[in-house]
C-alpha cells in the first residue's frame, strides 16, 4: 500500500514486540520492521478511535526537509572516514528516525499530516496520532452530495498533544455518513535538527550506530527487532500513554 506520495495510516493495531509499533507490509501477512522504508516514505500502522467508534485514518502530506542527523554527524559518531558505506548510513539515519517516530508517535522535524474523522467526537477533543502538536492548517467538511466547505479555524484551541473543539462548530453544513472531516495539520518539533531535543538525536544516534554493526543480525531479523541495551531507556520519556 506504500506509495511515493501520501500513505495511509490505517485504523488497525499490530502488537510488535510488546507494544505497538510502524512500519511496512511487504507481502500480505508481514509486517516489515523499519530498515527499508518503502519508497522513502513515512507510512504508518496504529490504532485511533473516537469515543464515538467512528474510524480515524491520518496520513502523512508532506515529510521533514532534512534528518535530524546529517550523514556527517553520522559518520563521524560511527568513526567512518570514506565513503564507501555513505549509502547505507544514509538509510539508517532515515530508518532509524521511522523506528524512533515509530516508538514514541512523535514527528522529530516538521511534518504535515491529515486526520480523516467521520464526525466531531462528543468529548471535544481530537487526540491527534502524531506530535508536537504545532498549528492547523486547514479543516475541511464535506456535506451530503461531497461538496468541500472550509471551516473557520479560530473557534479551535489546541494543546501539545490535541485539538479541542468548541461547543459548537461554526461554518458546518450537515456531513456526508463516512470520512465527512479533514483535518490539515503540522507536527514536530521545529525545522532545523537543532530543535530536536538532544537525547532523542543521541538515541537516534546509537540507534545508527548498533545497525551498522550488527548488519547481519538486522537483515535476518528486521531493524526493529535488533536495538542497543539502554536504547528504551532512552525513549521512554518521550513515549505516549495509551488511554
Amino acid at each position: 500500500m506504500c506509495g511515493t506520495e501520501g500513505c495511509l495510516r490505517y485504523d488497525v493495531s499490530l502488537p510488535y514486540q510488546g507494544e505497538d509499533r510502524w512500519g511496512c507490509w511487504t507481502i500480505p501477512g508481514v509486517f516489515k520492521p523499519l530498515l527499508n522504508p518503502c519508497k522513502g516514505v513515512d507510512w504508518r500502522v496504529s490504532t485511533t478511535k473516537t469515543n464515538k467508534a467512528t474510524t480515524m485514518i491520518s496520513y502523512l502530506l508532506a515529510g521533514a526537509a532534512e534528518e535530524p542527523v546529517s550523514l556527517a554527524q553520522a559518520k563521524a559518531f560511527l568513526k567512518v572516514d570514506d565513503e564507501a558505506e555513505d549509502g547505507l548510513i544514509a538509510t539508517l539515519i532515515g530508518a532509524a528516525r521511522l523506528h524512533v517516530e515509530g516508538v514514541t508517535g512523535l514527528a522529530l522535524l516538521e511534518q504535515s499530516w491529515r486526520v480523516v474523522l467521520d464526525d466531531w467526537p462528543d468529548n471535544g477533543q481530537i487526540r491527534l496520532p502524531v506530535t508536537p502538536f504545532r498549528s492547523v492548517t486547514q479543516i475541511t467538511a464535506y456535506d451530503g452530495q461531497g461538496a468541500a466547505h472550509d471551516v473557520p479555524l479560530a473557534q479551535f484551541m489546541s494543546e501539545p498533544d490535541r485539538l479541542v473543539l468548541p461547543g459548537m462548530v461554526g461554518g458546518m453544513s450537515l456531513l456526508r455518513e463516512q470520512h465527512g472531516i479533514e483535518i490539515d495539520y503540522v507536527a514536530g518539533f521545529g525545522t532545523e535538527p537543532e530543535h530536536v531535543p538532544a537525547d532523542i538525536r543521541q538515541a537516534l544516534l546509537a540507534l545508527v550506530a548498533y545497525w551498522f554493526e550488527h548488519r547481519d543480525a538486522v537483515i535476518v531479523a528486521g531493524s526493529g527487532a535488533v536495538v542497543p541495551s539502554g536504547f528504551d531507556r532512552m525513549v521512554a520519556p518521550y513515549k505516549r500513554v495509551r488511554l
